[in-house]
């Protein structure tokens, strides 16, 4: 048995580090089942035909004798299905009129049908006819990015270390998958698709490897599975996002951007939200700014005067854990009621409230709980070290805050809250796995942690 071998009997072979590890990239690696199999959605093309030139409102379903008729004047059918021709039109003059019924052009437009409310790439693209090879190279870009990502996440990994590569080729993956969605050029689109498969495989590898190499030789070949269930899981995470929204942008954005959280949960979540509650308050909240920004100042004090009265007579992690939650559910339903379009505004301002009074009680407990997990020789150190990486994930709040800028509509307006919302959730649901510190005595070294169950 090597040392490293022993080493990992002798802190326990599978002890509660390493279920946690186990968790932590069952849900890392899910995403990257979403980037690969994506592509079967987008790919899908409903049947389609050649546009009548000219009529601007034309659609696949005929909507009357007219329309009927029109089409038969433009559109060839096919001999053998007798279906309207899909890539082709009578032969037309400059003024687009017909001039020989023996003789067809290339078709400019087309119409889809739209009777299953689906818009997949190739609708939105018109990936037909003469571009339909367009859909293999679609293709061709997840089997490259697997490829590449297989030549060089082994050795990124082995030069940056494993955990750096895992955390930072999800947020490329993640962000890139998400940012697919706006592009309006095609080339752009199969750049993302390749850069986003690259970085999801490359932390599927590291993830594999991670738990490989955290796990007692008894149990590695099982706890490395992990990995594969979350790709696995991500298959039919992906099929119902995929059948909830049928527009290909809007699934590309709603089953990417959760993944995100995964990785702001490591740093400290509660920076993100709290700041953004405080800076958003136009932006989230319609209405007198003056009123709603005393407002959200002044459910701090109760969030204070809770804390000064039960910090010490309720456990650290209950305390934490319902404020998070609380706080969570509460912007989840701001963003609930902007969807629905429900102007309701009392209940907005009440959401807002519990929200903000929720997610500062919780920024006052990490303080003590991160102070009470740190021993004494780097108690100092160790706080100043997560107050820094939690700024990390404060510095993209402002743009968060301003979603609505780059997408319109309801989804755009209620995405900062809903992103808060599903942050503070998670946050609150991992900090489950926290040990309590309440009535314990402070570490003093490191060594003393060894026996903890952290």
């Amino acid at each position: 048995m090597s040392d490293y071998d022993k080493v990992l009997t002798s802190i326990g072979d599978f002890g509660t580090y390493q279920k946690r590890l186990c968790l932590l990239v069952f849900l890392i690696c899910l995403p990257d089942g979403v980037y690969i199999t994506s592509v079967v959605f987008n790919n899908v093309t409903p049947e389609f035909r050649c546009a009548v030139p000219g009529l601007i409102n034309d659609s696949y379903t005929i909507q009357g004798a007219y329309h009927k008729s029109l089409v038969e004047t433009y559109i060839p059918k096919d001999k053998d299905s007798e279906q309207y021709s899909h890539c082709k039109t009578y032969n037309m003059d400059d003024m687009g009129q017909l001039t020989d019924r023996n003789k067809t052009d290339e078709c400019q437009r087309w119409v889809y049908d739209k009777s299953g409310g689906v818009v997949s790439q190739i609708v939105d693209f018109n990936l037909v006819c003469d571009k339909a090879l367009f859909k293999a190279h679609n293709n061709l870009m997840i089997l490259l990015g697997i490829l590449v990502g297989s030549i060089i996440g082994g050795p990124m990994s082995d030069r940056f270390g494993r955990k750096k590569i895992l955390l930072g080729s999800s947020i490329l993956s993640c962000a890139i998958a998400a940012v697919m969605s706006a592009f309006d050029s095609f080339i752009l689109v199969l750049i993302c698709r390749f850069m986003s498969v690259l970085c999801g495989h490359t932390q599927f590898l590291a993830g594999y490897v991670i738990l490989a190499e955290n796990v007692d030789v008894t149990k590695r070949s099982k706890a490395a599975l992990c990995a594969g269930m979350g790709y696995a899981t991500g298959l039919f995470f992906v099929t119902l996002m995929q059948f909830l929204f049928r527009d290909w942008r809007t699934a590309q954005l709603v089953s990417t951007l959760p993944f995100l959280t995964l990785i702001l949960c490591w740093w400290i979540t509660i920076n993100m939200v709290y700041f953004g509650m405080v800076l958003g308050v136009g932006d989230i909240i319609e209405g007198d700014i003056y009123i709603t920004f005393l407002l959200q100042s002044v459910v701090e004090i109760p969030g204070d005067v809770m804390c000064f009265l039960l910090v010490e007579k309720i456990d650290r992690k209950v305390f934490y854990c319902s404020s998070m939650i609380t706080s969570g559910l509460a912007t989840l339903g701001i963003g609930a009621l902007v969807v629905a379009d429900q102007d309701i505004r009392w209940l907005s301002i009440a959401f807002f409230c519990l929200g903000k009074m929720g997610i500062s009680i919780g920024f006052n407990l990490i303080y003590i709980i991160t102070t009470e997990l740190c021993p004494t020789k780097i108690r100092n150190s160790g706080l100043g070290f997560c107050s820094f990486v939690a700024r990390f994930s404060g510095i993209l709040t402002p743009y968060i805050v301003s979603a609505s800028l780059l997408i319109p509509g309801p989804i755009g307006k209620a995405l900062p809250v809903l992103i808060f919302g599903v942050l503070s959730l998670t946050s609150g649901l991992f900090a489950i796995l926290l040990p309590e510190t309440r009535n314990a005595k402070l570490p003093e070294t490191i060594d003393s942690e060894s026996g903890r169950d952290v």
